[in-house]
């Protein structure tokens, strides 16, 4: 399963428990899987950094579903959603 795009949708931060949460889209193809991820970061924490952090969390969840915990379906990301990827261009993006 190649995912080719990532959603980001209803983010919150919750200062009570210092997370933030969001609902987290994964689309392949036809197929879409939502996915509510909550990551433990500092409410000033860049955007770039956030999404990341939540793509992570979101995939952990994916793999953790029987179809690819057992490594019967291969999950991927298209290389441009590379969380490192996305975090490095935003960072180059912030600099010049």
């Amino acid at each position: 399963m190649l995912i080719t795009d990532v959603v980001f949708s209803d983010h919150r931060y919750l200062s009570e428990v210092g997370c933030h949460q969001a609902a987290v889209g994964l689309i392949a193809g036809p197929r879409r899987a939502t996915f509510f991820c909550t990551v433990a970061l500092a409410e000033t924490v860049p955007e770039a950094l956030r999404d990341a952090a939540l793509l992570r969390e979101a995939m952990r969840q994916l793999r953790r579903m029987p179809e690819f915990r057992t490594g019967a379906v291969q999950v991927a990301l298209v290389p441009a959603l590379d969380p490192a990827r996305r975090v490095l261009r935003a960072a180059l993006r912030q600099a010049a």
